[in-house]
């Protein structure tokens, strides 16, 4: 769907069906605006794009929104790698152990400034 960065990496995950075939995600940086992007795409797996899977772009978000704002993808070291067994993520939003949201994880990207 979009042009990605191979050097960044390339995670195989879970079809985008949810079938047993993978799909691949890779990812591209951008400055922008005074802020870096980070943008991934998946691909999916050949015998789902001759059915007419569509792929997907998504935008990553920081936890923390301003982190974006202090890094650039030239002083950033990112990597995406794929989770070697799926793993379910818990998110909450306070410090209250409030369950907002339980996903499944197949793949994590790090993102890391360099030193000088």
């Amino acid at each position: 769907p979009i042009q990605v960065d191979a050097s960044l990496g390339v995670a195989a995950i879970d079809s985008l069906r949810g079938g047993a075939r993978g799909s691949l995600l890779g990812f591209r940086c951008e400055d922008e605006a005074g802020a870096m992007r980070i943008t991934c795409a998946v691909v999916p797996h050949f015998e789902e794009q001759a059915e007419g899977a569509p792929g997907r772009v998504l935008d990553v978000r920081f936890q923390v929104p301003t982190t974006a704002t202090v890094l650039t993808c030239a002083t950033s070291k990112i990597s995406v790698q794929s989770v070697r067994w799926p793993a379910v993520r818990y998110t909450a939003v306070n410090e209250a152990p409030e369950l907002v949201a339980k996903r499944r994880v197949d793949a994590a990207v790090w993102v890391m400034r360099e030193l000088e």
